[in-house]
């Protein structure tokens, strides 16, 4: 049983924190019994008590690292069992289907983990995580989308190459603009189609304003809604036109 801090293994799990060292490791880290049974390729887990769950996993191949109580409580967020798990890298090329999300810039790990969650839930066919500010497998991204992040074909990739697919695959493209002169509501959004959303404060860059775009009606004193809100709104519009 691992007992402090200072031990090399527990330095290496807490070093996956940073968004450097997952990319030059090309590993992740996720908590939690339900997102580790829904997450791919882990290879080893950092566990306080034994457990069924834990026994599946040993089964499974899975190197087990038993650690204090005390330990598993700096290590993990949430102070449940922690896992590291393989990055699996896809490319535009692989993405089939006709409903695609761009996610342009976004660079909180909660919002876009929230967002994956609703994607997964709308039956998304691909995710475009455009010009990353935050890689999707930051902890706090894997936790908010609840697994979703392991259930989603997602690909890292640059603007250039998003218009590329785009006009390779023949998508239509929408975004949402405050100056838009169609509510979403009365925008046909047939597929195939992708939806593109940027940062909550500047929205997307020029490069992808001159396209279709919607606004969502907004009746208070704010002019805007947290962006996985809007991703909703969005997405589940497309369910609805193209389920009718």
């Amino acid at each position: 049983m691992l007992t402090s801090r200072s031990n090399p293994k527990i330095k290496f799990l807490e070093s996956l924190r940073k968004s450097k060292e997952r990319a030059k490791e090309n590993l992740y880290l996720v908590e939690g019994e339900r997102e580790i049974n829904r997450a791919s390729k882990i290879q080893s887990i950092y566990f306080h008590k034994r457990s069924a769950f834990v026994d599946s996993l040993e089964k499974k191949g899975v190197q087990l690292i038993q650690v204090s109580k005390k330990i598993l409580e700096k290590i993990s967020l949430r102070g449940e069992i922690v896992a590291i798990g393989k990055m699996e890298r896809k490319d535009l090329s692989e993405l089939k289907g006709s409903f695609f999300v761009a996610l342009v810039g976004v660079e909180k790990p909660g919002n876009i983990g929230a967002i994956l969650r609703t994607c997964d839930g709308a039956g998304v066919d691909g995710v475009l995580i455009v010009d990353p500010v935050v890689d999707h497998y930051h902890p706090n991204a894997i936790r908010s989308s609840l697994g979703a992040s392991f259930s989603l074909d997602i690909v890292c990739c640059s603007s250039k190459e998003a218009f590329e697919f785009l006009e390779e695959k023949n998508v239509r493209l929408v975004i949402t603009s405050p100056e838009a002169k169609k509510s979403y509501h009365s925008k046909k959004m047939q597929r195939p189609v992708m939806i593109a959303f940027g940062q909550e404060d500047k929205g997307l860059p020029k490069k992808w304003l001159n396209q279709e775009s919607v606004f969502i009606p907004m009746k208070g004193i704010c002019d805007s809604l947290n962006v996985s809100v809007s991703v909703g709104i969005l997405l589940y519009e497309v369910v609805r036109q193209n389920e009718l």
